[in-house]
């Protein structure tokens, strides 16, 4: 009978090294507001492609350099103001020598606020502390009698003391409010271009599928009955998908481009509807060079045919007007003879995230989309607002101003 065969105990694992265990607690406490504010050093690491980014923008600005070195000038006078009087002009100058030959170091912490510059500016500051204390100790013996040589080389000492560890708690807190500025500012561009391909997507998912459906259907039915409408209006319905590409990967377009999907799209249009739709277009050259967030402009026009000749008997007339001049900037209408904009909604400016079940179906959604994309794109120079036209109807108009 054969015994049974106890497992093997398991192999005992390798403990993790004591000095694993402190780095790792380190970077943990490392990564807290704590730290930071007790350590003095800056808490936000950034990547080689975070840096191509931020060195686009600006450096320290005239302003900053201006009061720097007022406040500087301030503290130089301050520590030198308890030595005798004939002797004032020399401490200052004394100290504020070291304090001018640290701009480098200031500089390189605003262009890359990191720990390791950081502590890497401070030694450098050391050089420049023993080049201070050798000077006061070679020319304090000009300056002053046997009987005050001591006390002036001890006070000299403690200001030069004073003055490195004022600089260099002034580096530290440079440090960290440009390094939490820089972190907030990607943080900000991230969002803002999470935004933009929000709104793209929107924007790309705005193609009305029940065009394309009754279109196709329309189509299919041309064709079953020979009729000769069916040929005209699949060049211009493959126009249209060839045109409305530029939608999907581009986040400006220019007018005269997405002119072509407009023009497609009303050439399909106008086919199905007969005489119940006419339209014309009149851009100036300059106009067709200006550039909108993709889809905008073929969105007024599809309004402007749902709402505005669909929903009319007889039919109507879609007309789409750009300039484009030093003085206005771009403005653009897209306009129908339709019923004109809803009741108390004349000169409504799209700009509210909200909008009400009235507008919501008279294409409210899709204005408010535009409009906020336009936003996206050109801040506050950017409006489109309807306006009721005189002659009957409605016009949406983009402005976009220099």
């Amino acid at each position: 009978m054969n015994s049974p065969t106890s497992s093997p105990d398991p192999a005992p694992t390798d403990p993790v090294p004591a000095w694993r265990r402190l780095w790792a607690a380190y970077q943990r406490l490392r990564g807290s507001p704590w730290f930071t504010a007790l350590a003095g050093t800056p808490r936000h690491r950034f990547t080689d492609s975070d840096w191509l980014r931020l060195d686009t923008l600006p450096d320290i600005s005239p302003v900053l350099i201006t009061g720097g070195l007022v406040n500087l000038v301030m503290i130089c006078g301050l520590l030198a103001s308890s030595v005798p009087v004939h002797h004032h002009a020399e401490v200052f100058v004394l100290l504020l020598a070291p304090s001018l030959l640290s701009w480098p170091f200031f500089k390189q912490l605003w262009r890359r606020p990191t720990t390791g510059r950081l502590y890497g500016s401070i030694v450098g500051l050391t050089p420049i502390v023993i080049l201070v204390v050798v000077l006061a100790k070679v020319f304090g013996p000009h300056w002053v009698d046997d009987d005050h040589l001591a006390v002036f080389l001890h006070d000299i000492n403690v200001r030069v003391l004073v003055l490195i560890l004022t600089m260099a708690y002034a580096m530290s807190i440079l440090t960290i409010w440009r390094n939490e500025f820089l972190a907030d500012w990607l943080h900000d561009q991230a969002l803002y271009e999470r935004n933009q391909a929000l709104a793209h997507h929107l924007s790309s998912a705005q193609i009305q599928p029940h065009f394309l459906f009754n279109s196709l259907a329309s189509l299919q039915h041309w064709v079953d009955q020979s009729d000769p409408r069916a040929s005209p209006m699949l060049k211009s319905l493959t126009g249209y998908l060839r045109a409305t590409l530029p939608l999907f990967d581009r986040t400006s377009l220019k007018v005269g481009e997405e002119m072509e999907a407009v023009v497609r799209y009303l050439e399909v249009m106008q086919a199905r509807l007969g005489r119940k739709l006419s339209y014309s277009c009149e851009l100036s050259e300059a106009s067709r060079e200006a550039s909108l967030p993709p889809g905008v402009l073929l969105t007024l026009v599809e309004n402007a045919v749902e709402h505005g000749v669909q929903a009319q008997l007889s039919g109507g007339e879609v007309r789409i007007e750009a300039r484009f001049d030093a003085t206005d900037g771009l403005v653009l209408d897209v306009m129908d003879n339709g019923m004109g904009p809803p009741p108390g909604q004349a000169e409504h400016r799209v700009e509210h995230d909200l909008v009400s079940a009235e507008q919501e179906r008279q294409g409210g959604v899709g204005l408010r989309n535009s409009r906020w994309r336009l936003h996206q794109a050109f801040g506050d120079r950017a409006s489109l607002k309807l306006l009721p036209r005189d002659e009957g109807g409605c016009c949406a108009r983009i402005q976009v101003r220099p």
